[in-house]
């Protein structure tokens, strides 16, 4: 527990002082307007310090500086140096934690409540993610986080913060950077030194995989990383964000803190946990509370969204601007010398010495600003992509209930037929199963049968098990005879083991299942009540693991029938993944939950409501009813059973006053609607017509609906897919719209891959590239004034990722069949003139040759299809209401973007002969320039996936296309699976409480 209270040291990297407004710090971004109030706030990332200033309604600023601690003082702060002196106040707070854990869950999930009832179509799952979250070991563990550092920043604010004005700033200031590292968490667990630290701190030992890539000692290396080497800043946004809220919610003033208590305090009054027990303790809490809803009200609510955005336009935009320029001058660097390789040495020194020191591969500066561009998108399109998340989850739990219901019921009601009319045995819901689980071999089998046969045929499976039972009864009744076993057991045990021995060896499958109901019991007495010795219990256990895996005597008719069907028929494998929350009927098998369904479910046939939700949690499709017949006496469904369910399911006698049944399954089956159970000569027809009549138009209805509230987060995602203007603080090159910033990318890996393959063809030729190879059109010269009007004026120069994405032509071209896009220049000399490369001759000397390769543009070309299939989904206005039209399925996604990444293989292909291979263009390449080609052809691969991911985005919740989510490709998922990790890592999900 020591190392994990170091974790608070990223705080302490930031010492706290409020400034006088009369700063000399510069205004670099105009103040951005909250909710569209008078509140406002900016910040500015110095080169010592960062700066928050925020402007209540009054139109009074305050300004909050957070100076970067030097690194020599944060070595005095590191796990080993601070472990004793964070001990106190860490025990402190941890002795409060019950009555803060519950103050902290109520006031998150007030705003959530808040957040769910104004913008439910934002994310429905989003209330059951809070919950998980707060009650998971990972929420318990970032509250304990929180916890810790409130107290300890509190208590260093304290001293630092001398002037009484600010005092009233300290709590606000004490919950900003514990909710710091509470939301830091989900980021920081993706490292593996952090989470082999915190599996030490739970003692638990490394695996043997984790050994290369983890430290010695991974607390320290984790602090060493994210605090000495200042990649802490990464996760800054939340921080600022924090600090911002803390500013506001300091400032905003008497009427504004009331007008939220008024509201919060009724709204509190109805969550608080036995709030009406304890007058005093209830004030208290309540009043905590409301200090706390107002901090995450205004930074949840507010603020999180709008600094995580301008953090992204701000500081990443220039952190952009400075890989491009890099990698810019990389290229330039590389034509001059032929590409020749980076010396070891000179790339060694990046690690040691960076900056001017520093010369590195081209192949590693280029994936980094993939992964950044990559990033850029992600912070544009986060909303959507949690809202996506959620209504995913949401779809995918209701289809999964729907699908085994109806996979159930239609096996059931079979069997049923059977039952009834005798049509083909075995008439599996009149059986008995007293061997289930019992091995089905035997000396001349010693295969295991297959699942069709333990679920299709009980029948033929008895029988090998009853051979194997008895085999092994008599195997041991020898050991019995031999006096070598059960010698130490008291007579009592001896007789009991006798006994089961004996009736394993009967040729009665029933009298053998009597062995095993006397076997389970007896371990069942010993295990739950501690009758009977240890050697008697190992020695039944031991007995049990001989008969197979879970020997049960499943005596009741038809039983056997519910469990094969759950461990293995077909869906066996779908049941595991779902269950029928929603009913409000529990049970321990899902079986006996759908045979209660079954009898106490929704009368669809009446209009009863087959889907069941809450606003926030999972919508749940219970399984509709399927008889008219009810008990007389105890009912089953008013859920009076208890615990006893399954006993009155299958071995209790009910009767409806008229006619006695054995059991609520026996009365099941014989009382079946005729509508749904047909006659003796229509098969299943009956029932599949009535399933799909009502139940399946249901389902499709309530797709309709979801479809209806998911077009908000889609029409989200449409106006970001094509936006073409940029924002006004976006300090970068790269565009805010995901498909020029994704052209952007595609032209500059091309224009790379183009470069390479002409200067290397005539470094080892001493020729000229064979002019069949390019394009016969030469390539538009920069249209200069139109990146001007476009707003790329901020630079001094422009920027050659601006030029990629303008070019020399205007826009709205439409990819016509064979018709190459114009508007690009994917020619080096065409781009040199207007670029800053900086000083000198970096060209070779070779004269402009103005013409792309028609490989290039044909690799383009198809990019820029799947960019049109991208864009052809629209936003329309039916019944006034705004909608989603989307005229294209997730197949045509997928095939065009496969198109684009076999393109790019085959320009590839020019880049990387084969060894030996005669024909080819090119030499063999060292291995650094094959690290860049696969770089990039990985990088155009991605871009592809992740333009076919949005179209299928926008198909996810429509009747007639939903079933194509089922046919992604493998590669699609681990695409959605990396993009989940990344916004994971990014502050999204559950990095931050409730998914906000």
């Amino acid at each position: 527990m020591n190392k994990l209270r170091s974790c608070f040291l990223i705080l302490c990297g930031f010492l706290v002082a409020w400034t006088p407004f009369g700063s000399t710090y510069a205004q670099v971004a105009p103040m951005v307007p909250l909710n569209n109030e008078q509140m406002a706030m900016n910040f500015q990332h110095g080169p010592s310090s960062i700066l928050v200033t925020a402007r209540d309604q009054n139109l009074q600023e305050r300004r909050l500086e957070i100076p970067y601690t030097p690194k020599e003082e944060l070595k005095k702060h590191s796990p080993s140096a601070l472990k004793k002196y964070l001990l106190q106040p860490a025990l402190h707070t941890t002795m409060r934690f019950p009555l803060e854990s519950t103050m902290f869950f109520t006031a998150i999930g007030a705003v959530t409540l808040f957040q769910l009832t104004t913008d439910y179509s934002g994310n429905p799952m989003r209330m059951a993610q809070h919950i998980e979250h707060s009650v998971s070991p990972l929420g318990m563990f970032s509250f304990l986080m929180f916890m810790q550092a409130n107290n300890i920043t509190s208590n260093a604010l304290g001293s630092v913060v001398k002037n009484p004005h600010f005092h009233k700033f300290i709590p606000y200031l004490g919950m900003t950077a514990g909710f710091f590292v509470q939301s830091t968490v989900s980021t920081l667990a993706a490292d593996p030194n952090v989470k082999a630290c915190v599996a030490g701190m739970l003692g638990k030992t490394k695996k043997a995989s984790e050994e290369e890539s983890v430290a010695k000692d991974p607390c320290e290396a984790a602090f060493n990383w994210y605090v000495i080497k200042n990649h802490i800043y990464t996760l800054a946004p939340g921080l600022v964000s924090m600090l911002a809220s803390t500013a506001l919610a300091g400032a905003i003033g008497i009427a504004a803190h009331q007008a939220f208590r008024v509201t919060g305090y009724q709204f509190l009054l109805y969550l608080v946990p036995g709030g009406g027990m304890m007058l005093t303790g209830g004030r208290l809490m309540i009043a905590s509370m409301v200090n706390m809803g107002l901090f995450y009200y205004i930074d949840v609510g507010f603020l999180n969204r709008l600094m995580m955005s301008g953090w992204k336009n701000l500081v990443d935009g220039r952190r952009l601007l400075s890989y491009e320029q890099e990698i810019t001058g990389m290229i330039a660097r590389k034509k001059a010398t032929a590409w020749a390789d980076v010396p070891q040495p000179k790339a060694a020194q990046c690690e040691v010495f960076g900056g001017k020191h520093c010369e590195r591969d081209l192949s590693v500066a280029l994936k980094e600003f993939h992964e950044q561009m990559a990033n850029w998108r992600m912070a544009n399109l986060m909303p959507v992509y949690e809202a996506h998340q959620g209504w995913q989850d949401l779809v995918a739990k209701v289809g999964g209930q729907y699908q085994v219901a109806y996979e159930f019921y239609r096996d059931f009601i079979e069997e049923a037929r059977n039952s009834k009319w005798r049509i083909r045995a075995p008439y599996r819901l009149d059986m008995a199963d007293p061997l289930y689980g019992v091995h089905a071999v035997s000396p001349k089998r010693i295969t295991p049968l297959t699942s069709s046969y333990l679920y299709g045929s009980p029948h033929i499976v008895t029988t090998l098990s009853s051979n194997f039972a008895r085999h092994l009864g008599q195997k041991l009744q020898k050991s019995l005879d031999a006096g070598k076993e059960w010698t130490n057991l008291n007579p009592y045990e001896k007789g009991v083991v006798t006994d089961i021995i004996s009736k394993l060896q009967s040729e009665d499958v029933n009298v053998q299942g009597q062995a095993i109901q006397i076997m389970n019991r007896e371990i069942n007495l010993g295990r739950g009540q501690g009758v009977g010795s240890v050697a008697f219990i190992t020695s039944l256990d031991r007995i049990r693991s001989q008969l197979g895996p879970d020997p049960q005597a499943l005596t009741a008719p038809g039983l056997g029938f519910l469990r094969r069907f759950e461990n293995h028929s077909d869906s066996a494998k779908n049941l595991k993944s779902v269950n029928y929350t929603g009913t409000g009927l529990y049970t321990k098998n899902i079986t006996d939950q759908l045979v209660l369904q079954m009898l106490c479910g929704p009368d669809v046939d009446r209009g009863e409501e087959l889907l069941k939700g809450f606003r926030g949690f999972n919508v749940d499709f219970t399984p509709p009813r399927i008889t008219d017949w009810k008990a007389k006496g105890l009912d089953i469904c008013t859920r009076a059973a208890g615990k006893n369910i399954a006993r009155l399911l299958y071995e209790t006698p009910v009767t409806d006053g008229k006619n006695n049944y054995a059991s609520y399954l026996d009365a099941l089956k014989q009382n079946i609607r005729p509508q749904i159970l047909g006659d003796e000569n229509e098969e299943s027809a009956s029932f599949l017509n009535w399933w799909e009549s009502v139940t399946g138009e249901r389902m499709k209805k309530t797709y309709e609906s979801l479809a209806e509230k998911y077009d908000g987060i889609i029409i989200q995602l449409v106006r970001t897919l094509r936006q073409q203007e940029d924002s006004s603080i976006n300090m970068g090159p790269l565009a805010n719209g995901t498909i020029e910033s994704a052209r952007q990318q595609v032209r500059l890996d091309l224009l790379i891959l183009g470069e390479m393959l002409k200067d290397l063809y005539e470094d080892q030729n001493k020729q000229a590239l064979p002019a069949t190879l390019f394009n016969s059109n030469p390539e538009p010269v920069p249209a200069l004034s139109a990146l001007k009007k476009s707003g790329q004026a901020r630079f001094e120069r422009p920027q050659i990722l601006s030029m990629l994405r303008y070019g020399g032509l205007p826009a709205n071209e439409t990819p016509e069949a064979n018709t190459p896009i114009r508007r690009s220049i994917l020619e080096w000399d065409r781009l040199a003139a207007a670029t800053p490369l900086g000083e000198g001759d970096q060209t070779g000397g070779k004269a402009p040759r103005g013409h792309a390769l028609q490989l290039q543009k044909e690799v383009e070309f198809e990019f820029e299809k799947l960019m049109y299939l991208v864009s052809q989904i629209q936003i329309v206005t039916v019944d006034g209401r705004k909608r989603i039209q989307s005229p294209l399925k997730n197949k045509d996604y997928e095939e065009q973007s496969k198109l684009a990444t076999e393109k790019a293989q085959s320009f590839a292909a020019l880049l990387l002969p084969e060894e030996g291979k005669a024909g080819s263009l090119l030499k063999p390449l060292s291995r650094e320039k094959r690290e860049l080609v696969q770089n990039i052809i990985e990088s155009l691969n991605a871009v592809a996936q992740e333009l076919s991911l949005y179209g299928t985005m926008a198909n996810a919740v429509s009747w007639d296309k939903i079933r194509d989510l089922d046919n992604a490709s493998e590669q699609q998922q681990k695409f959605l699976e990396s993009q989940n990790r990344k916004m994971k890592q990014m502050g999204a999900g559950s990095a931050r409480p409730s998914g906000m």
